[in-house]
């Protein structure tokens, strides 16, 4: 007779994620997962594989979160509009973030893709998705009349993403800082 999952699998491996961008890839136990999933060690590995593997997919889980929320954004917003919604998105969550864990992938980037050539191969694809996904709202926005014709596109792109992970790091040590509001002000100023 065949294995039936007794549990929801999104919803296990959203408290995995969770878990990870609390601690860290490292400071994150087999022990810890197996009490915040809530599952016991073979339903674990049945079903994500070991650690490594079921970090990985927790990593798929945020990227489709946040492809998702893209999405949702676009659908009420200018290309222009799109990615100044996206600064207040990210804003509001800072602040509304009790334990100030700043984005996992940022996290991930500092933590442990130094050192693990799969991990950093993962991120270095995050982060080209985002600079191309900025390059085309801002090409967009352009052709629409919203950001004037002789910015640099795929500069910007870059400007913008640098600009995100700042505050994603600022927000780690103090997530009201004023800077973090700043930098939607100049975003706003470098998008006219």
């Amino acid at each position: 007779m065949a294995w039936k999952k007794k549990f929801d699998e999104d919803k296990v491996l959203n408290k995995a994620m969770n878990a990870f961008w609390q601690n860290g890839y490292d400071g994150t136990s087999m022990r810890q997962l197996i009490g915040c999933m809530g599952l016991n060690p073979g339903s674990i590995y049945a079903t994500f594989g070991d650690k490594k593997a079921l970090f990985f997919k927790t990593m798929d889980c945020y990227t489709n979160q946040v492809r998702e929320k893209h999405r949702e954004l676009k659908k009420n917003n200018t290309p222009r509009g799109l990615i100044m919604a996206l600064f207040d998105e990210m804003i509001s969550t800072i602040q509304a973030s009790p334990k100030h864990n700043g984005c996992f992938m940022v996290n991930t980037a500092l933590d442990i893709a130094p050192q693990d050539k799969e991990i950093h191969k993962y991120i270095s694809r995050w982060f080209e998705e985002m600079e191309e996904f900025f390059h085309h709202s801002i090409t967009e926005a352009q052709k629409a009349g919203e950001i004037r014709k002789n910015l640099d596109s795929a500069k910007t792109a870059r400007h913008i993403i640098s600009l995100m992970c700042g505050a994603q790091v600022l927000a780690r040590v103090n997530p009201g800082h004023l800077m973090i509001e700043d930098m939607k002000e100049q975003i706003g100023n470098i998008l006219s």
